[in-house]
Protein backbone atom coordinates (compact mmCIF):
# COMPACT_ATOMS: atom_id res chain seq x y z
CA UNK A 1 0.00 0.00 0.00
CA UNK A 2 1.27 3.44 -0.83
CA UNK A 3 0.38 6.24 0.98
CA UNK A 4 1.38 9.57 0.21
CA UNK A 5 1.28 13.84 0.72
CA UNK A 6 3.29 13.86 4.03
CA UNK A 7 5.19 16.81 5.14
CA UNK A 8 7.37 14.90 7.22
CA UNK A 9 8.76 11.55 7.72
CA UNK A 10 7.74 11.10 10.84
CA UNK A 11 5.35 8.46 9.30
CA UNK A 12 3.63 6.29 11.26
CA UNK A 13 0.47 3.95 10.52
CA UNK A 14 -2.06 1.72 11.72
CA UNK A 15 -4.01 -1.52 10.77
CA UNK A 16 -7.44 -0.75 12.33
CA UNK A 17 -9.59 -3.60 10.86
CA UNK A 18 -10.39 -4.53 14.03
CA UNK A 19 -10.98 -2.32 16.89
CA UNK A 20 -9.94 -5.48 19.15
CA UNK A 21 -6.69 -6.32 17.26
CA UNK A 22 -4.78 -2.51 16.57
CA UNK A 23 -1.53 -3.05 15.23
CA UNK A 24 1.31 -0.63 13.91
CA UNK A 25 2.68 -1.34 10.95
CA UNK A 26 6.23 -0.34 9.93
CA UNK A 27 6.36 1.44 6.88
CA UNK A 28 9.08 2.19 4.15
CA UNK A 29 9.03 6.32 3.68
CA UNK A 30 10.76 7.92 0.54
CA UNK A 31 11.00 11.63 -0.32
CA UNK A 32 8.63 11.93 -3.76
CA UNK A 33 7.38 15.27 -5.22
CA UNK A 34 8.78 17.39 -2.21
CA UNK A 35 7.26 15.48 0.01
CA UNK A 36 6.96 11.81 1.85
CA UNK A 37 5.38 9.07 1.00
CA UNK A 38 4.83 5.58 3.35
CA UNK A 39 4.48 2.33 2.06
CA UNK A 40 3.69 -0.56 4.22
CA UNK A 41 2.78 -4.30 3.75
CA UNK A 42 -0.83 -5.19 4.46
CA UNK A 43 -0.94 -9.07 5.09
CA UNK A 44 -3.65 -11.22 4.11
CA UNK A 45 -5.77 -8.00 2.47
CA UNK A 46 -7.42 -8.94 -0.30
CA UNK A 47 -11.16 -8.06 -2.03
CA UNK A 48 -12.54 -10.29 -0.44
CA UNK A 49 -11.10 -9.21 2.71
CA UNK A 50 -10.33 -5.20 2.63
CA UNK A 51 -8.12 -3.58 5.78
CA UNK A 52 -9.09 -0.16 7.20
CA UNK A 53 -5.90 1.91 8.22
CA UNK A 54 -4.78 4.87 10.01
CA UNK A 55 -1.98 6.72 8.79
CA UNK A 56 -0.43 9.39 11.47
CA UNK A 57 2.27 11.98 10.45
CA UNK A 58 4.72 13.01 13.47
CA UNK A 59 3.08 15.13 15.31
CA UNK A 60 -0.39 15.05 14.46
CA UNK A 61 -1.10 12.03 17.42
CA UNK A 62 -2.92 13.51 20.53
CA UNK A 63 -0.94 12.70 23.81
CA UNK A 64 -2.92 11.55 27.08
CA UNK A 65 -4.70 13.73 28.87
CA UNK A 66 -3.44 11.62 32.07
CA UNK A 67 -1.54 8.25 33.08
CA UNK A 68 -2.15 7.02 36.23
CA UNK A 69 -0.99 3.78 38.16
CA UNK A 70 -3.26 1.10 38.78
CA UNK A 71 -2.49 -0.96 41.79
CA UNK A 72 -4.51 -4.49 41.87
CA UNK A 73 -7.43 -4.71 43.96
CA UNK A 74 -8.89 -8.41 44.78
CA UNK A 75 -12.47 -7.79 46.12
CA UNK A 76 -13.82 -10.07 43.99
CA UNK A 77 -12.24 -12.75 46.08
CA UNK A 78 -12.86 -11.08 49.42
CA UNK A 79 -14.86 -13.37 51.87
CA UNK A 80 -14.16 -11.91 55.23
CA UNK A 81 -16.15 -8.80 54.56
CA UNK A 82 -17.31 -5.75 56.38
CA UNK A 83 -20.60 -4.49 57.73
CA UNK A 84 -19.63 -1.00 56.40
CA UNK A 85 -18.65 -0.06 53.30
CA UNK A 86 -17.97 2.79 52.05
CA UNK A 87 -17.35 3.34 47.84
CA UNK A 88 -15.67 6.05 46.85
CA UNK A 89 -12.33 7.81 44.77
CA UNK A 90 -9.28 7.78 45.13
CA UNK A 91 -9.24 11.33 45.44
CA UNK A 92 -11.73 11.64 48.54
CA UNK A 93 -10.42 8.98 50.45
CA UNK A 94 -7.85 10.29 52.86
CA UNK A 95 -10.98 13.09 53.65
CA UNK A 96 -12.95 10.48 54.45
CA UNK A 97 -10.93 9.01 56.49
CA UNK A 98 -11.65 9.95 60.07
CA UNK A 99 -15.76 8.83 59.55
CA UNK A 100 -14.14 5.49 58.97
CA UNK A 101 -12.05 5.98 61.98
CA UNK A 102 -15.26 6.86 64.03
CA UNK A 103 -17.17 3.97 62.81
CA UNK A 104 -14.43 1.58 63.31
CA UNK A 105 -14.44 3.32 67.29
CA UNK A 106 -17.80 2.58 67.39
CA UNK A 107 -17.06 -1.33 66.81
CA UNK A 108 -18.04 -1.66 63.15
CA UNK A 109 -15.71 -2.69 60.60
CA UNK A 110 -15.26 -0.66 57.61
CA UNK A 111 -14.37 -1.23 54.25
CA UNK A 112 -13.38 1.72 52.13
CA UNK A 113 -13.57 0.78 48.27
CA UNK A 114 -12.04 2.63 45.19
CA UNK A 115 -14.77 2.66 42.79
CA UNK A 116 -12.54 2.21 39.72
CA UNK A 117 -11.30 -0.97 41.74
CA UNK A 118 -14.81 -2.26 41.44
CA UNK A 119 -14.94 -0.99 37.38
CA UNK A 120 -11.62 -3.14 37.18
CA UNK A 121 -12.93 -6.22 38.52
CA UNK A 122 -16.74 -6.21 37.90
CA UNK A 123 -16.94 -4.21 34.51
CA UNK A 124 -13.71 -4.66 32.91
CA UNK A 125 -13.15 -1.33 33.80
CA UNK A 126 -16.04 0.35 32.72
CA UNK A 127 -17.25 3.18 34.20
CA UNK A 128 -20.96 1.96 35.60
CA UNK A 129 -23.52 2.11 38.24
CA UNK A 130 -23.98 -1.97 37.23
CA UNK A 131 -20.06 -2.71 38.57
CA UNK A 132 -21.57 -1.38 41.52
CA UNK A 133 -24.55 -3.47 42.30
CA UNK A 134 -22.82 -6.58 41.05
CA UNK A 135 -19.38 -5.59 43.49
CA UNK A 136 -22.60 -5.27 46.94
CA UNK A 137 -24.29 -8.25 45.66
CA UNK A 138 -21.25 -10.40 45.40
CA UNK A 139 -20.24 -9.04 48.75
CA UNK A 140 -23.87 -9.68 50.56
CA UNK A 141 -24.03 -13.42 49.11
CA UNK A 142 -20.49 -14.20 50.02
CA UNK A 143 -18.80 -11.93 52.74
CA UNK A 144 -18.57 -13.93 56.17
CA UNK A 145 -19.44 -10.59 57.80
CA UNK A 146 -21.76 -9.18 55.36
CA UNK A 147 -22.57 -5.35 54.52
CA UNK A 148 -25.36 -3.69 56.52
CA UNK A 149 -24.01 0.27 55.71
CA UNK A 150 -23.15 1.44 52.38
CA UNK A 151 -22.13 4.83 51.87
CA UNK A 152 -21.87 6.17 48.17
CA UNK A 153 -19.10 9.24 49.01
CA UNK A 154 -18.97 11.23 45.86
CA UNK A 155 -21.58 12.92 43.57
CA UNK A 156 -23.36 11.12 40.82
CA UNK A 157 -24.18 13.06 37.15
CA UNK A 158 -26.84 12.16 34.50
CA UNK A 159 -23.73 13.15 31.93
CA UNK A 160 -20.86 11.27 32.96
CA UNK A 161 -18.99 11.59 29.59
CA UNK A 162 -19.20 15.85 30.44
CA UNK A 163 -20.86 16.31 27.12
CA UNK A 164 -22.34 19.11 29.11
CA UNK A 165 -18.86 20.86 29.76
CA UNK A 166 -19.61 20.86 33.26
CA UNK A 167 -16.90 18.64 34.45
CA UNK A 168 -16.63 15.01 35.21
CA UNK A 169 -18.80 14.95 38.58
CA UNK A 170 -19.86 11.40 38.16
CA UNK A 171 -17.97 10.32 41.04
CA UNK A 172 -19.56 7.31 41.91
CA UNK A 173 -22.54 6.92 39.38
CA UNK A 174 -26.31 6.21 40.14
CA UNK A 175 -28.74 4.53 38.63
CA UNK A 176 -30.87 6.05 35.89
CA UNK A 177 -34.63 4.71 35.84
CA UNK A 178 -37.59 5.44 33.94
CA UNK A 179 -40.39 6.44 36.82
CA UNK A 180 -44.13 7.28 36.03
CA UNK A 181 -43.22 11.30 34.30
CA UNK A 182 -39.42 11.09 33.83
CA UNK A 183 -35.98 9.33 33.98
CA UNK A 184 -33.82 9.77 37.21
CA UNK A 185 -31.79 8.81 40.01
CA UNK A 186 -31.82 5.97 42.05
CA UNK A 187 -29.50 4.94 44.50
CA UNK A 188 -31.76 2.06 45.87
CA UNK A 189 -30.99 0.31 42.51
CA UNK A 190 -27.41 -0.95 43.67
CA UNK A 191 -28.59 -3.13 46.64
CA UNK A 192 -32.22 -4.00 45.19
CA UNK A 193 -31.24 -7.08 44.63
CA UNK A 194 -34.52 -8.49 44.56
CA UNK A 195 -36.61 -6.61 42.61
CA UNK A 196 -39.04 -4.88 45.07
CA UNK A 197 -37.77 -1.07 44.52
CA UNK A 198 -36.15 -1.15 48.09
CA UNK A 199 -32.46 -1.46 48.69
CA UNK A 200 -31.52 -4.57 50.46
CA UNK A 201 -28.98 -2.91 52.89
CA UNK A 202 -28.93 0.81 54.37
CA UNK A 203 -27.79 2.96 51.76
CA UNK A 204 -26.57 6.88 51.82
CA UNK A 205 -25.11 9.07 49.43
CA UNK A 206 -22.64 11.78 50.38
CA UNK A 207 -23.07 14.28 47.50
CA UNK A 208 -19.51 15.66 47.36
CA UNK A 209 -17.09 16.33 44.16
CA UNK A 210 -13.87 17.55 45.86
CA UNK A 211 -11.88 17.00 49.13
CA UNK A 212 -12.90 20.22 50.67
CA UNK A 213 -16.59 19.11 50.34
CA UNK A 214 -16.14 15.90 51.20
CA UNK A 215 -13.96 17.20 54.55
CA UNK A 216 -16.78 19.88 55.67
CA UNK A 217 -19.50 17.03 55.03
CA UNK A 218 -17.34 14.43 57.45
CA UNK A 219 -16.84 17.29 60.42
CA UNK A 220 -20.44 18.14 60.28
CA UNK A 221 -21.14 14.40 60.88
CA UNK A 222 -18.48 14.18 63.36
CA UNK A 223 -19.25 16.96 65.48
CA UNK A 224 -22.58 16.27 64.99
CA UNK A 225 -22.41 12.69 66.80
CA UNK A 226 -19.95 13.99 69.49
CA UNK A 227 -22.26 16.80 70.41
CA UNK A 228 -24.21 16.60 73.83
CA UNK A 229 -28.05 15.72 73.64
CA UNK A 230 -29.87 18.87 73.95
CA UNK A 231 -33.56 18.22 75.48
CA UNK A 232 -34.34 21.98 74.39
CA UNK A 233 -34.12 21.50 70.78
CA UNK A 234 -37.58 21.47 68.63
CA UNK A 235 -38.99 19.64 65.88
CA UNK A 236 -40.47 21.91 62.89
CA UNK A 237 -43.17 20.91 60.41
CA UNK A 238 -43.97 23.41 57.35
CA UNK A 239 -46.88 22.81 55.48
CA UNK A 240 -47.71 24.11 51.97
CA UNK A 241 -51.47 25.29 51.80
CA UNK A 242 -53.79 22.08 51.97
CA UNK A 243 -50.84 19.84 53.34
CA UNK A 244 -52.06 20.32 56.72
CA UNK A 245 -53.14 17.36 57.22
CA UNK A 246 -50.49 14.97 57.05
CA UNK A 247 -47.80 16.61 58.81
CA UNK A 248 -50.29 17.02 61.71
CA UNK A 249 -50.28 13.55 61.41
CA UNK A 250 -46.21 13.56 62.09
CA UNK A 251 -46.96 16.21 64.38
CA UNK A 252 -48.91 13.13 66.66
CA UNK A 253 -45.96 11.10 66.56
CA UNK A 254 -43.59 13.23 67.86
CA UNK A 255 -42.39 12.21 71.68
CA UNK A 256 -43.73 13.93 74.40
CA UNK A 257 -42.13 16.89 75.64
CA UNK A 258 -40.18 17.28 72.24
CA UNK A 259 -41.07 20.80 71.52
CA UNK A 260 -42.65 20.96 67.98
CA UNK A 261 -42.84 24.74 65.78
CA UNK A 262 -45.73 24.35 63.12
CA UNK A 263 -45.54 26.70 60.11
CA UNK A 264 -48.35 26.66 57.81
CA UNK A 265 -48.43 28.55 54.75
CA UNK A 266 -52.33 28.76 54.80
CA UNK A 267 -52.36 30.71 58.22
CA UNK A 268 -49.80 33.76 57.38
CA UNK A 269 -48.80 35.63 54.25
CA UNK A 270 -45.85 34.01 52.25
CA UNK A 271 -43.03 36.85 53.25
CA UNK A 272 -43.83 35.68 57.15
CA UNK A 273 -44.12 32.23 56.75
CA UNK A 274 -40.58 32.19 54.59
CA UNK A 275 -38.99 33.92 57.80
CA UNK A 276 -40.66 31.35 60.13
CA UNK A 277 -38.91 28.83 58.47
CA UNK A 278 -35.62 30.68 58.44
CA UNK A 279 -35.46 31.74 61.58
CA UNK A 280 -36.61 28.68 62.82
CA UNK A 281 -34.28 26.49 61.16
CA UNK A 282 -31.50 28.78 62.87
CA UNK A 283 -32.63 27.92 66.26
CA UNK A 284 -31.63 23.90 65.26
CA UNK A 285 -34.26 21.82 65.11
CA UNK A 286 -33.99 18.04 66.07
CA UNK A 287 -35.37 17.66 62.67
CA UNK A 288 -37.31 19.40 60.00
CA UNK A 289 -39.77 18.11 57.67
CA UNK A 290 -42.05 19.59 54.66
CA UNK A 291 -45.15 18.39 53.46
CA UNK A 292 -46.10 20.40 49.89
CA UNK A 293 -45.26 21.39 46.66
CA UNK A 294 -41.45 21.63 45.56
CA UNK A 295 -38.88 21.41 42.69
CA UNK A 296 -35.37 21.23 42.54
CA UNK A 297 -33.99 24.57 44.65
CA UNK A 298 -37.14 25.02 46.86
CA UNK A 299 -40.47 24.41 49.08
CA UNK A 300 -43.76 26.13 47.38
CA UNK A 301 -44.16 28.25 44.74
CA UNK A 302 -44.16 31.24 47.66
CA UNK A 303 -40.60 30.19 48.38
CA UNK A 304 -40.84 29.04 51.58
CA UNK A 305 -37.04 27.71 51.94
CA UNK A 306 -34.95 27.48 48.60
CA UNK A 307 -31.27 26.99 48.15
CA UNK A 308 -30.53 30.74 48.03
CA UNK A 309 -31.64 31.06 51.54
CA UNK A 310 -28.69 28.15 52.90
CA UNK A 311 -25.29 30.12 52.69
CA UNK A 312 -26.97 32.65 55.51
CA UNK A 313 -27.96 29.52 57.91
CA UNK A 314 -26.61 29.85 60.96
CA UNK A 315 -26.82 26.58 63.20
CA UNK A 316 -23.69 25.58 62.68
CA UNK A 317 -23.44 23.56 66.22
CA UNK A 318 -27.23 22.82 66.11
CA UNK A 319 -27.59 20.82 63.12
CA UNK A 320 -30.80 19.00 61.87
CA UNK A 321 -32.10 16.07 60.08
CA UNK A 322 -34.29 17.31 57.56
CA UNK A 323 -37.05 15.00 55.28
CA UNK A 324 -38.90 16.64 52.43
CA UNK A 325 -42.36 15.15 51.57
CA UNK A 326 -42.06 16.84 48.11
CA UNK A 327 -40.89 16.47 44.76
CA UNK A 328 -37.34 17.32 43.16
CA UNK A 329 -35.55 18.29 46.29
CA UNK A 330 -33.10 15.02 46.03
CA UNK A 331 -32.49 15.80 42.36
CA UNK A 332 -28.91 15.25 42.87
CA UNK A 333 -27.43 14.23 39.50
CA UNK A 334 -27.76 17.74 37.99
CA UNK A 335 -24.48 18.42 36.52
CA UNK A 336 -25.55 22.43 36.59
CA UNK A 337 -27.18 22.94 40.02
CA UNK A 338 -27.28 21.57 43.65
CA UNK A 339 -30.82 20.91 45.00
CA UNK A 340 -32.05 22.15 48.12
CA UNK A 341 -30.81 19.03 49.95
CA UNK A 342 -27.13 19.77 48.64
CA UNK A 343 -27.34 23.26 49.57
CA UNK A 344 -28.44 22.47 53.03
CA UNK A 345 -25.52 20.13 53.64
CA UNK A 346 -22.84 22.03 52.01
CA UNK A 347 -23.99 24.90 53.58
CA UNK A 348 -21.72 25.64 57.61
CA UNK A 349 -25.29 25.29 58.90
CA UNK A 350 -28.15 23.61 57.59
CA UNK A 351 -28.59 19.71 57.81
CA UNK A 352 -26.41 16.87 58.89
CA UNK A 353 -28.68 14.53 56.87
CA UNK A 354 -31.59 15.00 54.29
CA UNK A 355 -34.25 12.28 52.94
CA UNK A 356 -35.58 13.76 49.36
CA UNK A 357 -36.96 12.26 46.08
CA UNK A 358 -35.24 12.54 43.13
CA UNK A 359 -38.31 13.08 40.89
CA UNK A 360 -41.94 14.15 40.70
CA UNK A 361 -44.69 12.11 42.58
CA UNK A 362 -48.02 11.66 43.75
CA UNK A 363 -48.96 12.46 48.04
CA UNK A 364 -50.14 9.76 49.09
CA UNK A 365 -46.80 7.79 48.95
CA UNK A 366 -44.83 10.38 50.38
CA UNK A 367 -47.04 10.99 53.20
CA UNK A 368 -47.51 7.12 54.57
CA UNK A 369 -43.27 6.76 54.30
CA UNK A 370 -42.97 10.25 56.12
CA UNK A 371 -45.63 9.11 58.84
CA UNK A 372 -43.58 5.68 59.23
CA UNK A 373 -40.59 7.17 59.62
CA UNK A 374 -40.98 8.94 62.63
CA UNK A 375 -42.55 6.14 64.12
CA UNK A 376 -39.71 4.24 63.66
CA UNK A 377 -37.39 7.34 64.42
CA UNK A 378 -39.02 8.12 67.66
CA UNK A 379 -39.63 4.39 68.39
CA UNK A 380 -38.82 2.51 71.87
CA UNK A 381 -36.20 0.82 69.54
CA UNK A 382 -33.25 3.26 68.38
CA UNK A 383 -32.94 3.17 64.56
CA UNK A 384 -30.51 4.41 62.35
CA UNK A 385 -31.37 6.86 59.67
CA UNK A 386 -30.62 4.71 56.98
CA UNK A 387 -32.39 1.52 58.98
CA UNK A 388 -35.16 4.19 59.04
CA UNK A 389 -35.46 5.31 55.68
CA UNK A 390 -35.34 1.54 54.29
CA UNK A 391 -37.95 0.38 56.45
CA UNK A 392 -40.26 3.17 55.89
CA UNK A 393 -41.01 2.49 52.44
CA UNK A 394 -42.21 -0.92 52.79
CA UNK A 395 -45.64 1.07 54.14
CA UNK A 396 -46.10 2.17 50.36
CA UNK A 397 -46.85 0.17 47.00
CA UNK A 398 -46.12 3.48 45.27
CA UNK A 399 -42.88 2.08 43.06
CA UNK A 400 -41.39 5.38 42.43
CA UNK A 401 -41.87 6.59 45.91
CA UNK A 402 -39.70 3.58 47.02
CA UNK A 403 -37.54 4.01 44.31
CA UNK A 404 -36.31 7.89 44.39
CA UNK A 405 -36.57 8.66 47.88
CA UNK A 406 -32.42 9.09 48.70
CA UNK A 407 -30.80 9.36 51.96
CA UNK A 408 -28.13 12.44 51.39
CA UNK A 409 -25.78 11.57 54.69
CA UNK A 410 -24.25 8.27 56.28
CA UNK A 411 -26.94 5.84 56.73
CA UNK A 412 -25.03 4.19 60.24
CA UNK A 413 -25.77 7.90 61.89
CA UNK A 414 -28.46 7.94 64.84
CA UNK A 415 -30.89 11.20 65.58
CA UNK A 416 -29.35 12.73 68.54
Amino acid sequence: MRISGFSNPAVRVFDVSDSAFVTELKPLVTTEGGGYTAYVEVRQASALSPHALLAIAGGQSQAADSVKANTPSSWWSQTTGANYVMVTSAALKSALEPLAQLRRGQGMTVAVVDVEDIYDEFSFGKHSPEAIRSFLQRANKYWQRQPHFVLLAGDASYDPKNYLGQGLNDLVPTRLVDTALNETASDDWLTDFNGDGIGDLAVGRLPVRTAAEAGAFVNKIISYENASPDPSRAALLVADTHFEAPSKTVQNLMPAGLPVQTVNRADTDDATAHNLVVTSINQGPRVANYFGHGSNGIWSGAGLLSSDDTGALTNTNRLSVFTMMTCFNGYFQDPYNDSLSEALLKSRGGAVAVWASTTLTEPAGQNVIAAEFYRLLFGLQPITLGDAARAAKNVTNDADVRRTWTLFGDPAMRLR
